[in-house]
C-alpha cells in the first residue's frame, strides 16, 4: 500500500467515525467514551508498570463553589482585596493552594492523634 493509499484510508476511516458517533445516542457516546477512556488508563497503567514507574496518582476533586468562596475570602484577608493579581486566576489558584495545604495539615494532625492513642 503506497503512501497515498494508506491516507485514503484514514480519510475514509475518519468519516466512518463521524458517520457512526452522529447517529448514537447521548447515551451511547458516554458508553464509548468511558470504554475509550478506561483502555487509555488500562494502557497507561501497563506502560508504567512496564518502566518500573509508581501509579498514576488521581486527579484531586475540584473546590465546589461553596468551598471556592470560602477559601477566595480568606486569600482576600491573608494578602488584601486590592491585592494586585497578574490575572484572574492566580487569586482562584491560591484559594486551591491554600484548601489543599490546609487539608493535609488536618491529615497530618489526625494521624498524629491516631498515633498518639488520642480520641
Amino acid at each position: 500500500m503506497t503512501g497515498a493509499d494508506a491516507e485514503r484510508m484514514r480519510a475514509i476511516g475518519r468519516i466512518g467515525g463521524y458517520a457512526r458517533a452522529a447517529s448514537q445516542t447521548p447515551e451511547e457516546l458516554s458508553e464509548a467514551g468511558k470504554r475509550a477512556r478506561a483502555v487509555r488508563t488500562a494502557n497507561d497503567a501497563a506502560r508504567r508498570a512496564a518502566l518500573g514507574l509508581p501509579p498514576s496518582k488521581p486527579t484531586p476533586k475540584p473546590l465546589s463553589d461553596e468551598e471556592m468562596r470560602h477559601w477566595k475570602a480568606v486569600v482576600d484577608e491573608r494578602f488584601g482585596a486590592d491585592y494586585p493579581w497578574a490575572n484572574r486566576m492566580q487569586r482562584s489558584r491560591m484559594a486551591v493552594r491554600l484548601a489543599r495545604e490546609a487539608a493535609a495539615r488536618a491529615a497530618a494532625e489526625a494521624f498524629a492523634r491516631r498515633d498518639r492513642g488520642d480520641a
